[in-house]
């Protein structure tokens, strides 16, 4: 969808429905029952819709230099590649889920860890370069299971993986990399499995903004933070990366006994202290116009749910000092 910018309203201009093969509408239905959510027509029925392979919950998009959009979305996670038209051209998942039945072309080609992601948290943000060759995506959250004894219940560890989208229908893995959230400390009456990655955007070769934070009901807030790749270890052929259970993200893992150096953080923007005006809880969309502002979006999820009748709103906000 093409928004447009009149007076004080965010107007649409332009729907551009995503199709599959057939010609069909691409839903937000769920693949299976381990994509977290049941679907019901309305929030009055009691019998589920069907689970649908070729459904999807895209939560950020770019365009590509040749034309079409980059996706990704939460479900699978996966990466979503589309034509100007709206054509799912090829849908890149975790290695083992094929989705039989998506009537697109489907590459199970990811790391096959990112099946591990937590009950709706798959793949939120999406940064691509200025040139449009690479990409970095990123869970959510921690990956691993938050239930009570589990060793990644209190885990702050996020995977990111650089794609090489030159050729968007051959991406090719060029990197893994991690690095830690904030402290939970930092966001009051908040435990770090509430906390979420919800936007990214490119700064330069292996720097982006995130934003980072939490929709907690009542005690919400999200800080823009500096994420610097440049000297992180690539983990990507490292078989600590691929193992079951999972490794880096235990609590107790000793990343300098592995050699493994995370990327670094700095906060460029405290919304919560600094940014009073911004009283939605749900912020999941950034974009960086210059090396001194940003922007940042609301999700009103439909206007429904706990934000009934919300309004998705945009800020503009001036950062302290250039993010270059």
């Amino acid at each position: 969808m093409l928004f447009r910018a009149i007076n004080d309203q965010i107007v649409p201009d332009a729907v551009l429905p995503l199709v599959n093969d057939l010609g069909q509408g691409v839903t937000g239905i769920p693949n299976s029952a381990s994509a977290d959510t049941t679907p019901f027509l309305t929030p009055t029925d009691v019998v589920p819709l069907p689970f649908n392979p070729g459904g999807m919950d895209i939560e950020d998009i770019h365009t590509l230099p040749g034309g079409g959009f980059i996706l990704v979305e939460e479900y699978a996670p996966s990466v979503v590649i589309a034509g100007a038209d709206g054509h799912v051209l090829r849908r890149y998942t975790p290695a083992g889920k094929t989705l039989p039945g998506a009537n697109y072309t489907v590459s199970d080609t990811l790391p096959a860890v990112f099946n591990q992601r937590r009950a709706n948290r798959g793949f939120e943000g999406l940064a691509v370069s200025d040139d449009g060759l690479t990409a970095y995506i990123m869970t959510q959250s921690p990956m691993g299971s938050t239930s009570s004894g589990s060793p990644y219940r209190d885990s702050s560890l996020i995977r990111v993986l650089r794609l090489n989208i030159g050729n968007p229908l051959n991406l090719q893995l060029t990197g893994e990399f991690l690095f830690k959230m904030l402290p939970a400390t930092d966001f009051p009456n908040n435990a770090a499995r509430d906390l979420k990655i919800s936007a990214s955007a490119w700064v330069s070769p292996d720097r982006l903004l995130i934003t980072e934070g939490t929709d907690k009901i009542g005690f919400g807030g999200h800080k823009v933070v500096l994420l610097d790749l440049t000297a992180a270890t690539d983990v990507l052929a490292l078989a600590d990366a691929s193992t079951l259970p999972l490794v880096y993200e235990k609590v107790t893992t000793d990343f300098a006994a592995l050699g493994i150096t995370l990327g670094a953080t700095s906060v460029v923007a405290d919304l919560i202290n600094n940014v009073p005006e911004i009283l939605e809880r749900k912020l999941e969309g950034m974009t960086i116009l210059n090396a001194n502002e940003i922007v940042i979006s609301s999700d009103n999820d439909f206007g429904i749910g706990d934000v009934l009748g919300a309004q998705t709103k945009v800020y503009t906000i001036r950062l302290s000092a250039p993010v270059r």
